[in-house]
């Protein structure tokens, strides 16, 4: 797992899944970018939790599963003052889906 910010939420939730009597999982951290984590992983037994965005990559050795039921939440900041297109169609696509979350709830 990267030593990101949600380093402490990804750690908490390896243990929470696949802690369990007398099973103590290794977590291993890495000041990595996505790449080279993904190459990390393929060169030995791990593991490591991604977006879903980077289901669709092919990468030698890495097989990627999903995991039904969890949701790991994500944040952005952005300047009010910022009237960059891109972002607006990125708040604008947030602000959709997690309605949609809110009323399938």
């Amino acid at each position: 797992m990267t030593d990101t910010a949600r380093g402490e939420e990804v750690h908490d939730f390896i243990i929470q899944h696949l802690a369990g009597p007398g099973i103590k999982p290794r977590i291993d951290r890495h000041a990595v970018h996505r790449d080279m984590l993904l190459q990390i992983v393929a060169s030995g037994p791990a593991l490591t939790l991604i977006n879903e965005a980077a289901a669709g990559l092919v990468v030698a050795g890495i097989a990627f599963r999903p995991i039904k039921g969890e949701e790991i939440t994500y944040c952005a900041v952005r300047s009010p003052t910022n009237d960059n297109p891109a972002a607006r169609k990125l708040i604008s696509l947030a602000q959709a889906l997690a309605k949609l979350a809110s009323a399938s709830n």
